[in-house]
């Protein structure tokens, strides 16, 4: 199931990069720059562990948001947030905050006039609580994507 997320985040993120090359945009460099620190993070903790620090996993989400906010039109329209209590060492599941994270942007279109996404991402000694919302409308859980159900299927298991 772990193996099933990899494949996920890489198609939209190439299908995303491609748009950007196909219109020759300046941001193109830093994006896949960008997609390489993340693939880095995805293939260490895929191959290495079965748990990853929560706020590793934090970091690279707000890595995966920052590379879609370099489109500019965006920016105003995303709100991510965190608060990270530096003594905490607690391990998750690896992929599921970023996850969350990319499912807010593949299901919301932010060039529609009224659209958001939040995202918060609160992690104590031992408790973390992540919270997104985007205008995507109402997700039934039971006929979503891959992603959120291979991630809900991963959280029962472990």
């Amino acid at each position: 199931l772990r193996s099933q997320i990899n494949p996920h985040f890489l198609f939209n993120s190439l299908n995303n990069i491609y748009s950007y090359a196909v219109l020759k945009k300046e941001e193109t460099p830093e994006l896949i720059l960008r997609l390489s620190n993340i693939l880095r993070f995805l293939t260490d903790v895929s191959f290495n562990k079965q748990t990853v620090e929560a706020k590793k996993e934090i970091l690279v989400a707000k890595e995966l948001t920052e590379m879609y906010l370099l489109n500019k039109r965006w920016q105003s329209k995303v709100l991510f947030e965190s608060k990270i209590n530096d003594d905490s060492s607690l391990l998750i599941e690896p992929h599921s905050i970023l996850t969350l994270v990319e499912n807010c942007f593949k299901h919301c279109d932010l060039d529609a006039p009224d659209a958001f996404i939040n995202i918060s991402i609160i992690l104590e000694i031992n408790q973390i609580e992540v919270t997104t919302e985007n205008t995507c409308g109402f997700m039934n859980m039971n006929k979503s994507g891959w992603g959120l159900t291979t991630l809900r299927k991963r959280l029962e298991i472990s």
